[in-house]
């Protein structure tokens, strides 16, 4: 399976990270039928089913100012803007209740590279191998989480569930946006990123 996650914001790498805020849905289902059926029950059973373990990949790409490079990446910067791409893969555990969902990711493997061909070896310590899903939300195929969510925050993915089984979701992809440390949302006390300092992750998660 495949998916961009930066890690970090993964899968893709993830960076600690914060993000700006998503737009955010509600479920909601009418449904006739000639006995009363609880409403809960129908707004249940409109619901894929993420429930469960999937396996994820991601990618992610990092631009950074030549003024941040050392102190981020603890490398020499490649020209005004370093240019980083990354891809992870791992799994996740997700557990659900009715519509909304919370879970962890797990990083098993990761590779990140500058524009220039230099690889990059992340600490577990920054960049950590597992992170929280946070805020989870399905309205209809549409899903919503946070990715790496730290006090409230993390980074915001947006995305649908591809397939569905007999009620349960066998893919789904989403994109995300998350905001180096030192941004002022950010839980990571470091002073803010320069303009330019970006962090955007694509993620892909399949069934075992």
């Amino acid at each position: 399976m495949r998916a961009t996650l930066w890690i970090s914001s993964t899968a893709a790498i993830v960076l600690i990270v914060a993000c700006s805020e998503a737009d955010r849905g509600a479920v909601g289902a009418v449904a006739n039928s000639a006995a009363p059926t609880a409403p809960s029950a129908i707004a249940t059973s409109l619901v894929p089913d993420v429930s469960g373990s999937w396996n994820w990949s991601g990618s992610g790409h990092l631009t950074v100012p030549a003024t941040e490079v050392e102190r981020l990446l603890g490398i020499l910067p490649e020209g005004p803007i370093t240019q980083v791409r990354c891809e992870a893969t791992g799994t996740m555990e997700l557990s659900q209740a009715g519509a909304t969902f919370t879970g962890v990711t797990t990083r098993n493997a990761s590779h990140c590279e500058t524009g220039g061909g230099r690889v990059l070896h992340l600490p577990p310590a920054t960049f950590p191998n597992t992170l929280p899903v946070a805020e989870g939300l399905i309205t209809g195929r549409a899903v919503h989480f946070l990715l790496g969510a730290v006090a409230g925050l993390g980074c915001p993915h947006n995305g649908a569930i591809q397939d569905v089984v007999e009620g349960a979701a066998t893919e789904l992809r989403a994109t995300g946006r998350c905001i180096i440390p030192g941004h002022p949302k950010s839980p990571v006390p470091r002073d803010p990123p320069p303009a330019g300092t970006s962090h955007d992750t694509s993620f892909v998660a399949t069934r075992p």
